[in-house]
């Protein structure tokens, strides 16, 4: 449990992930997506006590998304607010973002970055604005990108499905990363994670690959995952979450008599 984090930041962080939900599928499957994120956030025991519709409950899932999307716009007027701390998260997520970009090309890859934050966002990262022409040029990438993902992109084959992750456990019941954007972290040493063409690039271009000896290479265990200063710490509590919620009536929908 999230015991250290205020609840109206977990409210917040809800919202955010089920905008990534929606902006990925169809808008019909929005009352789904609500349906889950809402009986999650049960699960964690975020309160919702402070959305409109809290008092007389949600008809369904589309009914609790539009309850918090307009909560958290008057959260984010409140709280998202210019701070050096921001800055910085904002600085070391751009480096990740930009990983394989060229030295020389940073500036204007930072300017990018830029182009994809609302101004609310952009302003309590403290960036500054990208110029018109390349805030055009993103927004219009953009729109293309939609049109070809939505009447273009048919569904492949399962055999054709992208693969991120091991499907099965190795021997010692850990898990492998098969695909990494920057730092190899939890991918195997062995000649196939090392010559494929993204690790020759990234040799080549002075990055690290998978070596063996650093970023975890022996896998991870999901519950282990997390900050290197947690490790082997909240495996109790983690259990006892567990059986906490393995008890509980699942599989039934969160707004049965009002969804309060």
């Amino acid at each position: 449990m999230a015991r250290d984090v205020a609840n109206g930041s977990l409210c917040h962080v809800s919202k955010r992930i089920l905008n990534n939900v929606i902006l990925r599928v169809r808008k019909s499957l929005s009352d789904t997506s609500g349906t889950f994120w809402k009986a999650m956030g049960d699960a964690m025991e975020i309160s919702y006590k402070d959305l409109p519709s809290f008092k007389t409950g949600w008809r369904d899932g589309l009914h609790w998304v539009e309850d918090i999307k307009q909560w958290s716009i008057d959260y984010e007027k409140r709280c998202m607010v210019p701070h050096h701390d921001n800055h910085v998260t904002a600085n070391e997520t751009t480096k990740i973002l930009l990983w394989d970009l060229p030295e020389s090309w940073m500036p204007i890859g930072r300017q990018a970055v830029s182009a994809l934050m609302d101004d609310r966002l952009r302003k309590a990262m403290m960036y500054d604005a990208p110029p018109s022409w390349l805030q055009s040029f993103v927004d219009w990438a953009l729109w293309i990108r939609k049109v070809l993902l939505r009447y273009a992109a048919l569904p492949r084959p399962y055999f054709m499905a992208s693969q991120f992750l091991s499907k099965e456990p190795d021997k010692n019941g850990r898990y492998h990363r098969l695909v990494y954007e920057s730092e190899p972290w939890y991918c195997e040493n062995n000649w196939k994670s090392r010559n494929t063409l993204q690790s020759w690039v990234k040799w080549l271009s002075g990055k690290p690959i998978p070596d063996g000896k650093n970023y975890k290479p022996e896998g991870y265990l999901i519950p282990e995952i997390g900050p290197k200063s947690f490790d082997g710490k909240g495996k109790e509590e983690f259990e006892a979450t567990k059986a906490k919620l393995t008890k509980q009536n699942r599989g039934g929908c969160p707004f049965v008599g009002g969804g309060a």
